[in-house]
């Protein structure tokens, strides 16, 4: 049986009330997903992107609309800019490069580097992917999962990737159109803070 919009919500937003790093706070939610009927995959799925953006991070996973065309142009090619200056001036020039593909509602960041064992053959991954949703002017970060679902990241995962890789990450920031002011405080950090 297929869920409703709104019978999601409530599970996700239900589901967020407990702490799930406590034994006690994942049995409930363990208890809560078979009480309704749900695998825990799919409503720790829907967990991870309430948790992340609310009522908007739940319908950014299905929302399919495409971009508005001057939001995809500025949002690419500020992309393409960011990695165009990370690409390496040494040996390795040339045979790295990142590709940013937009379809939908969706940009995908993807690394094409040399194959581990055999520098002659090259591999492809994609590495995070950004999704708008237009009726609140929001960008959505996801982050791939070796099934190669994609997942909603947390701000506070977010937070952490960006202390990590501190020029290679990235933020919501750079990916605001134009017209977007950017949020702050201490989910939506500044560039000063970073």
């Amino acid at each position: 049986m297929r869920r409703r919009f709104e019978e999601i919500f409530e599970l996700a937003k239900t589901a967020a009330q407990w702490n799930l790093d406590a034994d006690e706070g994942y049995e409930k939610f363990r208890f809560f997903a078979l009480e309704q009927g749900i695998k825990e995959e799919n409503l720790a799925y829907y967990l991870n992107a309430y948790q992340a953006a609310g009522e908007s991070g739940l319908k950014a996973l299905t929302y399919k609309k495409p971009m508005p065309e001057e939001v995809r142009i500025a949002a690419t090619w500020k992309m393409n800019e960011y990695f165009a200056a990370r690409l390496p001036q040494n040996r390795h020039a040339g045979k790295l490069w990142f590709r940013v593909v937009a379809k939908d509602n969706r940009i995908t960041a993807a690394e094409r580097r040399p194959y581990f064992k055999d520098h002659s053959r090259t591999t492809t991954s994609e590495f995070f992917q950004v999704r708008y949703t237009d009726y609140d002017g929001k960008w959505h970060l996801y982050w791939k999962r070796a099934s190669g679902k994609w997942c909603p990241m947390l701000r506070m995962g977010l937070l952490a990737t960006i202390r990590v890789f501190k020029k290679t990450a990235v933020t919501e920031l750079t990916l605001l159109p134009p017209h977007t002011e950017p949020r702050t405080g201490p989910m939506f950090p500044t560039a000063k803070s970073i």
